[in-house]
């Protein structure tokens, strides 16, 4: 088996892998609509609460709460893509591409200051998280190879999930998004 693709760390994919930190297996567009919806209501019932019996001082702090975490909610899903795709630095718009063998895959490396290669051996990965769109390769808890879907040849992205699947076997995690 020799599968070919590439990953790009472009801020299209900084984006969906930071809504796959936050939200993990759950859809993230489904979920921050949920939230958003939740938030509303809540604080639509207690404004409606402070007009009805007055506003005291706890749902004064309970609305200010909620106001918060509401926006540091939106700031997550809508500004730190971008902020960790600026972070990427000399790193940002670098393509991996992939080489999925028998025991082990071969990353090359190519960007503007940078030019690398190396092979991870399967056994070694600590996990794999699939979407729709990518595969979430994790080398240890704070390295992740992002290989687009896409942008398969030679083979399926189904045969790369069987093959990462037999060896990861509950730390192959799949997204249904």
């Amino acid at each position: 088996m020799e599968i070919k693709a590439t990953g790009t760390l472009d801020f299209q994919t900084m984006r969906a892998f930071t809504h796959l930190c936050m939200f993990k297996k759950a859809n993230p567009k489904k979920k921050m609509t949920l939230y958003s919806v939740f938030c509303a209501l809540v604080i639509v019932m207690i404004v409606v609460w402070m007009l009805i019996f007055g506003a005291d001082s706890t749902m004064i702090i309970l609305l200010c709460c909620l106001g918060v975490l509401f926006l540091l909610e939106a700031f997550m899903y809508f500004k730190l893509p971008k902020i960790r795709y600026r972070s990427l630095g000399k790193m940002k718009d670098v393509t991996n591409e992939y080489t999925f063998g028998e025991d082990a895959v071969e990353i090359i490396t190519k960007g503007e200051e940078y030019d690398g290669k190396c092979t991870e051996m399967y056994s070694s990965l600590s996990k794999v998280m699939e979407t729709s769109n990518y595969f979430y390769i994790y080398q240890n808890q704070m390295q992740v190879l992002i290989v687009d879907k896409s942008t398969v040849v030679g083979g399926t992205a189904e045969e790369i999930r069987q093959k990462l699947s037999t060896y990861l076997r509950e730390n192959y995690v799949i997204c249904k998004y």
